[in-house]
């Protein structure tokens, strides 16, 4: 083992030079300037861009190509004012392999990510040899990210721990994603702006470590029931089928594989995410266009907290977009039509809904003289009570109930029909169906 510095022809031969070239574990291979650097078909053991200050270089090193690119630990050393970065663009049967940690030392300039790197259909793999943990990280100085530009695996055994923000593609919402088979830590420092996927076989709690450009914004959740895999993003921005004055500026897609059931909790950030009155904030999913809002009633406490910046819902069995804000705009049922057909003193009044979601049923009211009754004993069934209460019914129902018209005011029918009055213009009838979450 030891250390190759270059300042300016590659260790390796000419720049692009197609042979496998693997250093020692625990050698270091040091590159003050871009010109000679090879990735493409490259092993390294500590790989380090750049010099921090005193005598700072800043190096922008890049290589592309189809051979693999591995190495041990990687740090980027960037002096004040300037930055130095490493890109890796691979194509066609390329991985990417990291085994150890991504670390940015130097003060350098601005935030932008300087550590880019894109896979072939291998992708990226992240993996401890033996386990154990990986940190992208920082000296301190300075905040700048690591971008992904192909899905990536975190292998079982390894653990990644994100104290610095990582881009899973630049352009969001992105196809690639992160799947956790091992773990990932995070916070406020250090997180997935993109997609988190992970399979679960059971019973198990998991922290998606989730968030956006303007801050961490996690998801917990609680599987439990089924197997399958769960994969999450947060999106900055009210939900678009919502009105943005009056909704969270945040919201999450989730899509599941498999079937499972899960508790989850959103955390959102106060102030930067609020719009409207929080207060009147009550949970939200929507599917498609269709967005459901929620009775402000969950098993655990309140659906949505203000005091802990949480959106909680138990029992979840469908997954799309959640979020928050006021009920005003989105409904649980959506009316497709609502008639009334006499016939001889029966009335049979028919509707439709479009789309319904835990709703519990309606209650249909008569309206006679300006005298508005209940005529239903008990509340006619709605999804909730038909299908279930997590089942969404895209394509509505259909329902049908007959009312006997009483006599009114004593009348007598000029046919011996005391319910024939009902149809007389003077005492018109309207009907009301009342929807109940």
């Amino acid at each position: 083992p030891g250390t190759c510095r270059s300042a300016g022809g590659s260790p390796f031969g000419a720049s692009g030079n197609p042979s496998v070239v693997t250093f020692q574990t625990g050698s270091e291979a040091r590159y003050f300037t871009a010109t000679g650097f090879d990735a493409n078909g490259r092993t390294y053991a500590n790989l380090s861009i750049g010099k921090i200050d005193p005598g700072g270089v800043a190096v922008t090193a890049s290589d592309s190509g189809t051979g693999n690119f591995q190495f041990d630990n990687l740090a980027i050393n960037s002096p004040a004012g300037s930055n130095s970065s490493l890109t890796f663009t691979g194509s066609g049967a390329n991985t990417i392999t990291i085994q150890g940690n991504i670390t940015d030392n130097g003060a350098g300039s601005g935030t932008v990510q300087n550590v880019i790197l894109g896979g072939g259909t291998g992708g990226i793999v992240i993996n401890k040899p033996s386990g154990g943990t990986i940190t992208f990280g920082n000296d301190g100085s300075n905040t700048r990210g690591v971008e992904f530009e192909s899905s990536a695996t975190v292998n079982s055994g390894t653990t990644l721990a994100l104290s610095r923000k990582v881009l899973v593609g630049i352009s969001q919402p992105s196809p690639y994603v992160v799947t956790v088979a091992g773990a990932l830590t995070g916070g406020t420092n250090g997180y997935l702006i993109g997609k988190e996927k992970r399979a679960f076989t059971g019973a198990a709690s998991f922290t998606y470590q989730l968030g956006t450009i303007n801050g961490y914004s996690p998801l917990d959740a609680s599987i439990t029931a089924g197997t399958g895999d769960l994969t999450a993003s947060a999106r900055q921005g009210a939900q678009p089928v919502l009105n943005a004055a009056t909704s969270l500026q945040r919201y999450w897609t989730l899509t599941e594989g498999g079937a499972i059931t899960a508790d989850l909790t959103f955390h959102y950030l106060d102030p930067t995410d609020i719009a409207g009155n929080e207060n009147n904030y009550r949970l939200i999913v929507v599917e498609g266009t269709n967005a459901t809002s929620f009775p402000e009633v969950c098993p655990s406490g309140p659906c949505v907290d203000e005091t802990a910046n949480t959106i909680k819902q138990t029992g979840v069995q469908t997954f799309s977009d959640w979020t928050a804000g006021e009920p005003s705009a989105p409904t649980a049922v959506k009316l497709n039509g609502f008639t009334a057909l006499e016939n001889n003193g029966q009335v049979m009044l028919r509707w439709q809904s479009g789309y319904e979601a835990r709703n519990l049923g309606y209650n249909i009211y008569r309206e006679v003289d300006g005298k508005r009754v209940q005529i239903t004993p008990s509340l006619i069934a709605g999804s909730a009570l038909i299908a279930g209460q997590q089942t969404k019914l895209t394509a509505g129902l259909s329902y049908t109930w007959f009312d006997e018209l009483p006599e009114v005011r004593g009348q007598k029918s000029e046919v011996g029909n005391p319910k024939s009055e009902i149809r007389n213009p003077k005492f018109p009838v309207n009907y009301w169906l009342e929807d109940v979450d």
